[in-house]
This record gives structure tokens, sequence and C-alpha cells, in this order.
């Protein structure tokens, strides 16, 4: 009897760690847009702009996580290029992106700060929508793997 329950926990327990094995990673991605605060705002030269206000601006994190990491091999995330967001931020109207926060890494993340003055969240949604996140890796049988991620799915407003 006792052989018998242990061998239904044995058999338990893997069926239970099979389930749990992913065939991919887990990738979380933020794009969050949120007010900017009255401190950060005195720190922005608004040079050129007309009565600028701090309801005029927003912050934008941008970040992409892997929090399973470990159990894949060769993880690799192809961040959009800072050239890539500035040139989407500034080709709707006007000069909108007006400071990255040079602090994070490329790699993975960045902050930044848009002229927001005259903009809604659907006009936020269509400039940073197309954004493209590749993460590729190995699996544990030695497979190549790539998932691309469209930021649209992620823009969320704070």
């Amino acid at each position: 009897m006792k052989k018998t329950i242990l061998a239904f926990l044995l058999l338990g327990s893997l069926l239970i760690m099979a389930c749990n094995h992913r065939s991919e990673p887990i990738i979380k991605i933020k794009f969050d847009v949120t007010n900017l605060s009255e401190r950060r705002f005195s720190e922005i030269v608004t040079y050129g702009l007309e009565d600028p206000k701090k309801e005029d601006f927003k912050v934008i994190n941008f970040s992409v996580q892997i929090p399973n990491s470990q159990d894949f091999r060769n993880i690799k995330i192809k961040f959009p290029s800072t050239d890539r967001i500035y040139a989407l931020a500034n080709s709707y109207r006007y000069d909108r992106l007006w400071y990255f926060d040079e602090t994070l890494s490329p790699k993975d993340s960045t902050k930044f700060v848009l002229y927001y003055k005259g903009l809604d969240e659907n006009d936020i949604k269509k400039m940073f929508g197309s954004l493209i996140v590749v993460v590729s890796w190995t699996s544990e049988s030695g497979e190549y793997n790539e998932k691309s991620l469209s930021i649209d799915n992620y823009i969320q407003f704070k």
C-alpha cells in the first residue's frame, strides 16, 4: 500500500514538473505613459515652446523583462533602437521627443519625455504601435526560436 501511494506521489510530481516546463520564455513588456512630475518639468528646457505647461509632456517607460530567462539558453532581446523611437516620435507634426534617460540600458529598457500637447491616446498608439521587440532563444534540445511582439498590445496610460 505504501509503495502504491509513493508511486502515485512520484507520478504526480513528475506530471506537475512537466506541466510547469515552458517551451518559450515569459516575456513581459511595459510601455507605460504617465504624467510628468513637477520636479521633472522644472528640469526640462522648454525654449521655443509657446506657454509650456507640465500637462504638455508625458513620461514613457518602455522595458522588456524575461523573468524565467535562466530556463533558456542564448536569450537575446532586440529592442527598438533609440534612432527608431526618435524618428517615430518626431515624425508626428513636431519635434516630440524631448529627453531620453541615458542611464538605462538600451538593450532592454528606456525612458523618455514626450511633448504631448495636441495629442491624445490614439495618437500615441499610432505613433509607437509599429515598434517591434524580437526575443530569440535556444531550447533545451538546441532548437533556435524567435518571437516578435508588437508594442501596440502593451501601451498603457496611467
